[in-house]
């Protein structure tokens, strides 16, 4: 899942991700087809709601499960999650965390970022990630344009649903991996599909998912 360390840094790379999507000649207004999985692909004992304080320690012990995949630093989960709690969610499965993930919205330029998108180790594969992944999609608003940030390890899921690199694989972080940005175009009509097929889940979402469709 996607890593942006910090809300403050997410307008930085959101602009980078952007000036990079124009270098590669990607088409601004164009929009990939999303393609949504079978309804069984979805887990069925899940609540999505917002992140509560108390959410805290399972986030972190969520990170260290994916430590082999990601820098090593924890405490920059804590404070992007600081600087932008209203935006975080947090899938629950009996009582426990096994997922989160954050949205932040930008209205005056009409972009959106995800961040911090993890995944406890032993739900992978699961489709706890699709689920927070669309769950942030229906959230989006008026905002049209999503950018993330990830890996060559994680590219092939965001690939599926549409997202193109729009970057250079760079070292930005300790670990030896390479990040690079993607992102996406997500149409109302686009969203109201999401919203639809998320609808008719067993999921319980806590969140309203259509702000202002």
């Amino acid at each position: 899942m996607p890593l942006v360390f910090g809300a403050c840094l997410i307008a930085i790379w959101l602009t980078l991700a952007f000036s990079s999507a124009a270098k590669f000649r990607i088409a601004s207004r164009s929009e990939p087809p999303l393609i949504l999985p079978p309804i069984e692909k979805l887990p069925r004992d899940i609540v999505v709601r917002h992140f509560r304080e108390d959410d805290r320690p399972s986030c972190q012990a969520i990170y260290e499960t994916n430590a082999k995949s990601l820098p090593p630093l924890p405490e920059l989960l804590h404070r992007s999650i600081d600087e932008n709690a209203a935006g975080f969610l947090v899938a629950e499965r009996e009582g426990k965390v096994i997922a989160c993930g954050g949205l932040t919205i930008y209205p005056e330029r009409r972009h959106a970022a995800l961040w911090m998108g993890l995944v406890d180790q032993a739900c992978h594969r699961q489709g706890v990630g699709t689920l927070m992944l669309l769950s942030r999609l229906a959230l989006m608003g008026d905002v049209q344009t999503v950018a993330l940030e990830t890996t060559a390890l994680t590219a092939p899921f965001y690939e599926k649903f549409g997202f193109r690199q729009c970057s250079q694989p760079e070292e930005r972080y300790p670990g030896g991996h390479r990040h690079f940005f993607m992102f996406r175009h997500v149409s109302e009509e686009t969203r109201g599909r999401i919203y639809a097929y998320l609808r008719t889940t067993s999921v319980t979402f806590e969140v309203d998912l259509n702000p202002r469709l």
